[in-house]
């Protein structure tokens, strides 16, 4: 009986999942297509590359925005509000060039770069990506 009404939930979640994913036009998006370097980071201060491309559809204007790991705070991201880049409807690509100072982490955690997209002159997410730097 339990394994009948876990299925049914299963496939309830499933459909309105699928519904859900149909009904949505304007879909936001972010990816961090290259990070130079990635690996072989050094506790020095660096240029650290991102390019991203991105897609905007569900508002006019949005901001680009990227973060490192907070070096105070492992569970934290840093803006680095000096590389914010304001764009309009539609898709395109960007490259930050941000001068960060990683810290490795060690055992309590990874060294992060977070980019954005985010409504202009505000905080609300529209989209986000993550990525790893490796000591």
């Amino acid at each position: 009986m339990k394994k009948n009404i876990f299925k049914l939930a299963f496939f309830i979640i499933f459909i309105v999942f699928i519904i859900g994913c149909e009904k949505q036009s304007n879909i936001d998006s972010i990816t961090i297509v290259s990070l130079n370097p990635s690996e072989n980071l050094s506790e020095s201060t660096q240029v650290i590359t991102v390019v991203v491309d991105y897609v905007l559809s569900s508002i006019n204007h949005a901001q680009l925005r990227i973060a490192f790991t907070n070096p105070n705070n492992v569970n934290t991201f840093l803006t680095v509000s000096s590389q914010d880049v304001i764009v309009t409807r539609g898709s395109g690509s960007h490259t930050f060039n941000p001068t960060v100072t990683p810290k490795d982490w060690g055992q309590e955690g990874d060294y992060r770069v977070m980019v954005l997209l985010i409504q202009q002159g505000g905080t609300t997410s529209l989209a986000n990506e993550i990525k790893t730097l490796y000591f």
